[in-house]
């Protein structure tokens, strides 16, 4: 922590409001593992700071009595979650903790334009080699098991889809399909109004096309 020391409570302060009084845990702290002891008795209880800092839950909050120790160990085995999460970051993961359970209380939970069904981990194996997982979190891989070492990607279900955003400098800046304008239908316009109708399509051109399997950048461009 902070501001380690020993400290004089009541019998309504809790192990969160002790920890914030000593100014939170410090950078390369565990703050889902902290560990509450008595020296007369075991064993120890185990406190989740972030997600009651997050969530608010009152279990993880449980009342000190005289004497007890609270520890926050250092950060040895953590998980690094990414992507389309409300707070991606370095976590540390409790024994045993599923990908799901990882997302809704260290991560915040699945922002709306998250693909659930594609969450890639990398995970390191024996001699340092890496292998690579393609996870859906809506069946029955959310209780995968996550291993000290994993890096967690949800990815945004725009990047997983059959399709591609193209944007910037084109010749013709139109969706494919889309009429020609005719000499009728576009009045003769001055070199200023041209300018300006070039630069305005060059900044908000957008579009979105649908690709085959095996197509190439120079098919779409």
């Amino acid at each position: 922590v902070r501001r380690p020391g020993r400290y004089l409570v009541d019998g309504l302060t809790g192990v969160c409001d002790l920890l914030q009084r000593a100014g939170g845990p410090g950078f390369q702290a565990q703050s889902r593992g902290v560990q509450v002891s008595d020296p007369g008795h075991a064993p120890k209880r185990i406190v989740d700071f972030l997600s009651w800092l997050r969530h608010g839950m009152a279990s993880e909050n449980p009342k000190l009595h005289a004497n007890e120790i609270v520890h926050v160990p250092v950060r040895l085995k953590e998980v690094t979650l990414s992507g389309e999460v409300a707070y991606p970051g370095a976590y540390d993961i409790l024994p045993g903790e599923t990908l799901v359970h990882l997302v809704e209380q260290a991560g915040g939970g699945f922002l709306q334009g998250a693909d659930q069904k594609n969450v890639q981990v990398s995970r390191v194996l024996d001699g340092a080699q890496r292998e690579r997982l393609q996870l859906d979190a809506t069946g029955i891989q959310r209780e995968e098991t996550l291993s000290p070492g994993d890096s967690v990607l949800v990815l945004d279900r725009a990047v997983t889809q059959d399709s591609i955003v193209v944007l910037g400098e084109m010749r013709k800046p139109k969706p494919p399909g889309s009429p020609e304008e005719s000499p009728e239908e576009s009045p003769e316009k001055s070199p200023e109004e041209s300018a300006a109708k070039m630069a305005r399509a060059r900044v908000a051109t957008r579009f979105s096309y649908k690709i085959a399997q095996g197509e190439r950048v120079s098919d779409v461009a």
